[in-house]
């Protein structure tokens, strides 16, 4: 799919901007209209990108980062005939979009991304996935664990075979709950039983923090560390952020995981 790029000059945006509204309730309408309006123009459209949403203002991140706030784009979107656009794959970014992206600038401190899924390092349903310990780092009750997205969908990540989230459930990739080791008790100590989840939605594998496992809800954090990049934090448990072959995830402040596809796994 072609990438859809602002075309006005700063000139023509300086003229076009409207003033933020003072209010909570109004900003949220203006930022979800501002959102929908520039999606219409993939009505009737077959559409499997993932859309990446892109706020560097205070007052834009204070919205988005509300929980309820994707809910309400979603209803929005469904409102405006947008079904198959409520259904993609939506990302947040907190930040400036990094130089030489394809964006458009929906309003002030709010940018569009149209990403599309054909990366080659993203994951994609003929591949399965397998997930082990780095060594020195935190410790798995088996060696290595493997995600096949026709067996399932969503993986359990905690310390110790059954977490506690709302209700019971069963981890499926287990950080090692052993306490008749000091070594390994300090390194794991700050996994929650129910730390995160891997997700595969469109075709792609992705991590999500639940509330344990997220500093900004009170818990511990959850990263993906990807090459010499800065490390990045997973600062909701809403946005699902998509896994590369090779990424590494950290759990707490010890614990680093290796995520890595194969088709022959």
């Amino acid at each position: 799919m072609k990438f859809f790029t602002n075309q006005k000059s700063s000139e023509d945006k300086k003229k076009g901007r409207k003033k933020q509204p003072d209010n909570a309730v109004d900003l949220q309408e203006e930022i979800i209209d501002s959102i929908v309006d520039y999606l219409k123009q993939f009505y009737g459209k077959d559409f499997s990108e993932t859309i990446v949403i892109w706020t560097t203002n205070q007052q834009n991140q204070v919205i988005v980062r509300d929980n309820d706030f994707s809910g309400a784009l979603c209803l929005a979107l469904d409102n405006a005939h947008l079904h198959v656009i409520s259904k993609a794959n939506i990302l947040f970014e907190y930040q400036k979009p990094p130089e030489g992206n394809n964006f458009h600038e929906a309003m002030d401190g709010l940018f569009i991304e149209i990403r599309s899924i054909t990366n080659p390092q993203a994951v994609f349903l003929k591949a399965k996935a397998c997930i082990t310990s780095v060594l020195g780092f935190g410790t798995l009750s088996q060696n290595e664990y493997f995600l096949d997205p026709k067996q399932k969908t969503i993986y359990h990540i905690g310390r110790g075979e059954i977490g506690r989230y709302e209700t019971y459930l069963n981890n499926d990739i287990v950080i090692k709950a052993d306490e008749s080791d000091p070594e390994q008790k300090e390194k794991n100590r700050n996994v929650s039983s129910t730390h995160a989840e891997i997700v595969f939605k469109n075709n792609i594998f992705h991590l999500k923090a639940l509330p344990r496992g997220c500093r900004f809800t009170g818990g511990s954090a959850t990263k993906i560390v990807r090459s010499e990049n800065k490390p990045i934090e997973l600062e909701d448990t809403i946005t699902l952020y998509p896994l590369y072959n090779g990424d590494l995830i950290e759990l707490g402040k010890n614990v680093l995981l290796k995520f890595e596809i194969s088709s022959t796994f």
